[in-house]
């Protein structure tokens, strides 16, 4: 790495200017491990999802067990029996097994093909729901925080894996997304929305994100750091020398900002949350961890603060995955 001279971050840091909050960003890449570790097995068999009653066959849970069986087959590490190549040996078997999708004939039928596990699904839930939160409005005495809700549409779907040489459960887990719905806030979101439109929606999202429990992925996501008077000029000239890939340089001008003993109102906030993104940046997810909590307990009404903590939890439980 190239020494960066004083003059060539000062001059980039003069380019950035008197930013606002919103227009200091810097794009990173985030490495993701999955959930679970798949490699060990060479061969699964998808059983037919059921209902929330876990008992009948909905068009729907099978359209999600073909997206979970297709998600599989892409990823390319096993050998898929998805629900069709189970039914197949089912009816050759029609004698034996009765030709049904109950547990116990899926069960045999994994026994049958040699797999190493066997994936059951049940849809919890696949409907509008409402999401309680609260907005925190900023006044002359302080602010106040007023309750909302929300109109959201909530796919969950619960999984076990079995051992179908056993009928051992080797593991059991939910898997869920929310989508806001086009609707507005309130009672209306159970009406005047395109039904059709969001299943879709949300069965491609839950495709993608059951996707990410198979194999590593990368998330690119845009750091917003957040000015203040007390110290932008310093941030810029940070957020400059990240840019000309002096790292630890960077971290080092973060750091130093975020140990000022000097800044006045949310300031010290803000600055303990902009050294967490750069430790963030660096892969440090613990650290940022700590960072961010700090920041939201000299400011919970700062939401960000506290999702940013969510965040690098997440990341870090990704890292001990990987090991």
């Amino acid at each position: 790495m190239k020494p960066l001279t004083y003059s060539l971050i000062t001059a980039l840091a003069f380019t950035l200017g008197d930013l606002n909050a919103q227009d200091r960003e810097l794009p990173i890449k985030i490495p993701h491990q999955p959930e679970r570790n798949w490699t060990q097995y060479k061969r699964i068999a998808i059983a037919e999802f059921t209902g929330d009653d876990n008992a009948t066959v909905t068009p729907r849970s099978q359209d999600i067990s073909d997206f979970v069986a297709a998600t599989f087959t892409k990823a390319g590490e096993v050998e898929v029996y998805d629900r069709n190549a189970l039914s197949k040996i089912l009816k050759e078997q029609k004698t034996q097994l009765g030709g049904t999708f109950d547990e116990a004939t899926t069960i045999k039928a994994g026994k049958m093909i040699g797999s190493d596990f066997m994936i059951l699904g049940r849809v919890q839930q696949d409907d509008f729901a409402q999401d309680d939160g609260s907005v925190y409005i900023p006044g002359a005495r302080g602010g106040s925080v007023i309750p909302t809700t929300k109109g959201v549409y909530v796919l969950a779907v619960a999984f076990t894996i079995l051992d179908p040489q056993t009928g051992r459960t080797i593991d059991q887990f939910v898997e869920s997304i929310t989508i806001k719905s086009k609707s507005k806030i309130g009672n209306s979101a159970y009406m005047g929305v395109n039904d059709g439109e969001i299943k879709r929606e949300a069965l491609e999202k839950f495709a993608v994100k059951f996707s990410r429990n198979l194999a590593p992925w990368t998330e690119e996501i845009t750091l917003k750091f957040m000015g203040d008077p007390g110290f932008n000029k310093e941030l810029n000239t940070a957020i400059a020398t990240y840019q000309m890939d002096d790292v630890e340089e960077a971290i080092a001008q973060m750091k130093a900002i975020a140990e000022r003993t000097d800044l006045k109102s949310r300031a010290p906030a803000k600055a303990k949350y902009n050294y967490g993104l750069i430790m963030l940046a660096k892969g440090q997810c613990e650290e940022a961890g700590q960072h961010f909590k700090a920041a939201y307990m000299a400011d919970p009404k700062t939401e960000q603060f506290r999702e940013s903590y969510e965040q690098a939890k997440e990341m870090c439980a990704g890292q001990v995955k990987a090991h």
